[in-house]
């Protein structure tokens, strides 16, 4: 009975960041553990590196291939996160130096954090740390990082975890596997890399709409999995398109859905609406800039890890 040191469930950027620190040397627990203990470690990891065996199930066959799915569909060319933040989690460089190593610096676009006067005392705004990469570069770095033998794992596709139970210390996994069935995989450490989790908040007045014209459809693995279209569930493209929530995604669903319907004729109506229950904010990044910034980074972090369990 093979048992892996760590199960990742997940095979999104996510994941790959997990599976990047996960082989880190540096990966020490810096909460916990006295300076003198985390010393001891990197020590013992200097004299015998051998690397932990890592197993990531996914519902999809390759890395990133819901996140593909997702970025096409809505059209997103580049990302709303810096080229600092990338899943190979302790070389903040690696994605600028993919970049300039394949000659794809022109897939780089403009923040515009020169803007903000505070920020550009800082090195990251002067090598272009700030800027965007395009989705298909962010999308390259990530297939080649996964593909390091510095990260080596097995990827169990087209498969999902059903059920995990602990024994005696260690994770026992049910995994449904696509044309072969039920298999059990065993591991000390289990992490779910899922990304978001739960039901969406569907006010009371739609919730008599069949189940099948939401976006997140219950029946799909993962939000806008496969071919799935959001064009196709409008049985009248007279009527007007209604877009819950306030945060990047809802924003580039009614901007994405704005955009197919630009050519059909101007009514009294609004082609697309959009409903938040906030103000929309506009800002640099997904984040707050202060993530990003190496002068309050650590206190971002501390403060998230700080925050109650809901």
């Amino acid at each position: 009975m093979k048992v892996y040191d760590v199960c990742i469930v997940g095979g999104g950027p996510a994941a790959l960041s997990t599976l990047s620190a996960i082989h880190s040397p540096y990966s020490l627990d810096g909460t916990t553990m006295t300076p003198a203990q985390q010393e001891c470690v990197w020590r013992n990891i200097r004299k015998s590196p051998k690397k932990l065996s890592v197993c990531v199930i996914d519902s999809n066959t390759f890395w990133l291939e819901s996140w593909n799915s997702n970025f096409k569909i809505l059209g997103i060319t580049h990302l709303r996160s810096p080229a600092l933040a990338h899943p190979d989690l302790f070389d903040p460089n690696a994605l600028l130096s993919f970049a300039i190593k394949n000659n794809r610096e022109d897939e780089l676009l403009e923040s515009g954090c020169f803007e903000i006067k505070s920020l550009l005392a800082l090195g990251q705004s002067q090598i272009g740390l700030w800027k965007l990469p395009s989705t298909r570069l962010f999308a390259d770095f990530c297939f080649e990082l996964a593909k390091s033998p510095d990260l080596p794992h097995d990827f169990v596709g087209r498969s999902y975890v059903s059920d995990i139970t602990k024994h005696n210390e260690i994770f026992e996994l049910t995994v449904q596997r696509k044309l072969i069935g039920e298999t059990t995989l065993f591991a000390k450490t289990v992490v779910l890399a899922t990304g978001m989790v739960g039901k969406p908040i569907v006010p009371s007045s739609l919730k008599l709409i069949p189940k099948w014209t939401f976006w997140n459809k219950p029946e799909q693995p993962a939000f806008l999995r496969g071919n799935l279209s959001y064009c196709s569930v409008i049985p009248n493209k007279k009527l007007t398109t209604l877009v819950m929530g306030g945060g990047l995604t809802a924003a580039q669903v009614a901007l994405k859905e704005l955009a197919t319907r630009q050519n059909e004729p101007s009514t009294d109506e609004p082609k697309v609406l959009l409903v938040s229950r906030r103000p929309l904010v506009e800002q640099h990044f997904d984040i707050n800039v202060d993530w990003f910034d190496l002068r309050t980074t650590n206190k971002c972090m501390a403060d998230f890890y700080h925050l109650p369990m809901e």
